[in-house]
């Protein structure tokens, strides 16, 4: 059964500086986008009808199920998504590997003729592409991915405590982006966070969900 009009956790993701890159290389990294995010769902525990797609080119928007519970399943792609990228970073020269940019809001969603439609649609959108989160990755070469969350899921979700995510270290920044103006909260997690004890929150199985569809 395919769900419309009921909210979902969204998450947007982006390759950083992809347009700088030579036409072979764009698409190889539309191969390893692919790769990584395939990656990020095996490492959440997820199934493949857990996470609805829309790609595009060097970016991709995905719409977790209505059934998953929320906090569990923020932390599990977060960290799900860092253990991604440096595994797709990891046989490649310096200077071919990625770093991606990431952004997470919930509401309602629906499918319209080209589609998804929704406020968080558009929000994770503008917050992915927006200057703080790009400088982000700038002023940290070392990271492999910076995230930002909408400050309504920061309230409600990340500061009630998410395994294996520092509350601590995200940070508040006022987003213009667009049609779109308010405050996030941007993290860029470091190589290795996914190592030990954070892989294990990553793949410990999750709560039995229904079979309708």
């Amino acid at each position: 059964m395919e769900f419309d009009n009921l909210s979902r956790l969204c998450l947007f993701v982006d390759v950083q500086g992809y347009g700088k890159r030579s036409l072979p290389e764009q698409s190889r990294i539309q191969g390893w986008l692919a790769e990584a995010l395939e990656r990020m769902r095996e490492s959440a525990g997820l199934e493949e009808r857990d996470l609805s797609k829309q790609g595009q080119g060097d970016g991709c928007l995905l719409l977790a199920h209505p059934s998953l519970p929320l906090p569990m399943t923020l932390a599990r792609l977060t960290l799900g998504l860092m253990e991604a990228v440096e595994w797709v970073n990891e046989p490649l020269k310096e200077a071919a590997q990625i770093q991606l940019r990431a952004a997470f809001d919930t509401g309602v969603v629906r499918r319209a003729a080209n589609g998804y439609v929704g406020r968080a649609v558009i929000s994770v959108a503008r917050l992915v592409n927006s200057k703080p989160l790009r400088n982000m990755l700038v002023e940290s070469p070392d990271s492999p991915l910076a995230l930002a969350v909408s400050d309504s899921l920061y309230q409600d979700v990340v500061l009630s405590g998410l395994p294996g995510l520092p509350v601590n270290r995200f940070q508040q920044v006022a987003i213009e982006e667009k049609e779109y103006a308010g405050w996030a909260w941007l993290l860029a997690p470091h190589r290795n966070m996914t190592d030990g004890g954070h892989r294990d929150v990553i793949l410990q199985p999750g709560p039995a969900q229904g079979d309708e569809r």
